[in-house]
């Protein structure tokens, strides 16, 4: 009977496990090895015993981690975050910063419609009588829009030339 002779394929995988056992030995004993690393101790605050947290050489100090473990984001004793105070929004005249007519579509017996740009929101479609923001469109001309406040004061905005 002739000799078997071994492949490459087959070295080759016998040093892929050989590397395996050695990673597998190595997690082995670091789980097992006693821990070495230094501990802060800190005492929970619902039942008085003490936690010890070790910390990892070269990634915490002390101080940043003890004062984390104060702030601990998840701890069932930590309330939410303040609530935030609703302020009503003042009504603000429309400038050329807010509002921005884009097109118009003038139609007969004073109807119309514009597009307009309201700050930072996207463009929309507005009738004659609806209104943006607080400011209602009263009126649409070839080019031009008026808006009038709630006040009765009124703004009128005008597509920008091209190139500007």
């Amino acid at each position: 009977m002739m000799p078997v002779r071994p492949t490459p394929a087959f070295f080759f995988a016998a040093i892929c496990f050989c590397v395996a056992c050695v990673f597998l030995g190595a997690q082995i004993l670091r789980t097992v090895a006693p821990d070495d690393r230094p501990v802060i101790t800190t005492a929970d605050t619902t039942t008085g015993e003490s936690i010890r947290t070790p910390i990892e050489r070269g990634t915490l100090k002390e101080a940043e981690l003890a004062l984390a473990i104060e702030r601990d984001p998840f701890s069932p004793h930590r309330g939410g975050p303040p609530a935030a105070v609703e302020q009503e929004a003042a009504p603000t005249q429309p400038t050329a910063e807010m509002a921005q007519l884009i097109g118009t579509v003038a139609l007969p017996e004073e109807a119309g419609v514009a597009m307009i740009r309201w700050a930072s929101e996207p463009a929309r479609l507005v009738r004659v009588g609806q209104s943006i923001a607080t400011w209602t469109l009263q009126r649409v001309e070839p080019g031009t829009a008026t808006l009038v406040a709630p006040d009765g004061s009124e703004v009128v905005l005008r597509v920008p030339r091209p190139g500007r």
